[in-house]
């Protein structure tokens, strides 16, 4: 569910956004645009935080939307221009600006919280396989060796590595070197611990 909430959430808002916008009338502006101000802004800030758990970014979300509704009214109200495309405006913008964070590249990518540092997914998440890659490694074995051991490839290896600092850390400490250290043959780094 994580990876279709970005997607779903800019389909919400750009159908909020054509049914505001455009000429359309009556109660379905009304109920669409109400269900997006209580909960799509909200929802994107969440989704941003990194909170585990479709149901309570939800629960959170609620409340954070209607805090943003409530904020970017004021500030409206204050600067003496009170308007419902306005304020809309602002609201889709800061919605849109929130999912682009998230879907950034890793480098770019913001996150506010929540998301631990020491998340490692998919196979290299088993403690047994952790293990293997620790003993190849302290082996003084390459990074390579260590892929084999913990029984992926060396291309998730290194993808894992980039998405968790908390692993990289430990791959680092276990080997006692960087990992530039690690990616060179034996006799190399054999050399450059000299």
């Amino acid at each position: 569910m994580r990876r279709l909430e970005p997607p779903l959430l800019l389909a919400w808002t750009m159908v909020t956004a054509a049914l505001v916008f455009g000429e359309v009338q009556g109660p379905l502006r009304t109920t669409v645009a109400l269900a997006w101000l209580s909960l799509a802004p909200g929802l994107a800030f969440t989704i941003l935080t990194g909170l585990p758990g479709v149901v309570s970014r939800i629960l959170l979300g609620v409340p954070v939307s209607l805090c943003l509704v409530a904020v970017v009214s004021g500030v409206l109200v204050y600067a003496g221009i009170p308007s419902w495309e306005l304020g809309m405006s602002v609201l889709l913008s800061l919605t849109v600006a929130a999912v682009i964070l998230h879907l950034a590249p890793p480098r770019l990518n913001v996150r506010l919280g929540w998301e631990a540092a020491t998340d490692v997914r998919g196979k290299l998440a088993e403690e047994p396989r952790q293990a293997r890659m620790v003993e190849a490694l302290l082996a003084g074995g390459t990074l390579a060796d260590a892929a084999e051991a913990a029984g992926v490839s060396l291309v998730t290896l290194r993808r894992r590595l980039r998405s968790s600092e908390a692993l990289r850390r430990a791959v680092e400490v276990t080997s006692g070197g960087s990992l530039e250290d690690l990616e060179a043959e034996p006799a190399v780094r054999e050399s450059l611990s000299r």
